[in-house]
């Protein structure tokens, strides 16, 4: 554990984030979603599994302070994007409803894309089959690894998170993330 922690407190220094809430998010983000996620689509990819990878990750919440004002989500401006924050998007309302909560013009338009993807995968399995939506590729270990960064603007990304995932999975594989590929 002591090696582990070590390790870690190297990889990601304090003097590369805003604060140790923001670091601690980082590393958190990385060891129970990013990494293993990979270690997941690598495997179904080795199997010829179809696999499409997302960052969720508009403007307003990688960066709150952009989000319109009078809008006040706590969570947002707090946690930036975290998982299940992109649920507005997916229902079409704010989640949850409350009264302080409503969508701007870039959260709609960010609404519209996913929604079309969401729907086409649901109906096809496979998020391209329909809407006006930037291509979306599927996610391959040797196709490099193209996560598809829903935002404002969604394109496709290479190597979301590579260098991070190539440390945890070098320090300690399956000891922290189980058997892979």
């Amino acid at each position: 554990g002591a090696v582990i922690a070590d390790a870690g407190a190297a990889h990601y220094p304090s003097s590369n984030y805003s604060s140790e809430f923001q670091r601690v998010a980082a590393v958190l983000r990385d060891v129970i979603f990013a990494c293993p996620t990979r270690r997941l689509a690598r495997a179904l990819d080795s199997h010829d599994s179809p696999v499409w990878r997302y960052r969720f990750a508009p403007h307003y919440c990688t960066a709150p302070g952009l989000i319109t004002p009078g809008l006040m989500w706590p969570d947002i401006q707090l946690l930036h994007c975290y998982h299940t924050s992109e649920l507005y998007s997916v229902f079409g309302h704010a989640w949850p409803d409350l009264p302080f909560r409503s969508l701007d013009e870039s959260m709609q338009k960010v609404r519209q894309s996913v929604q079309s993807y969401w729907g086409a995968f649901a109906r096809s399995a496979d998020p391209n089959s329909g809407g006006d939506a930037p291509s979306w590729p599927r996610w391959s270990a040797k196709g490099g690894e193209q996560t598809m960064h829903l935002s404002e603007a969604p394109a496709p990304q290479t190597g979301y998170l590579e260098a991070d995932c190539d440390f945890w999975d070098k320090l300690c594989g399956d000891d922290c993330f189980g058997p892979g590929p």
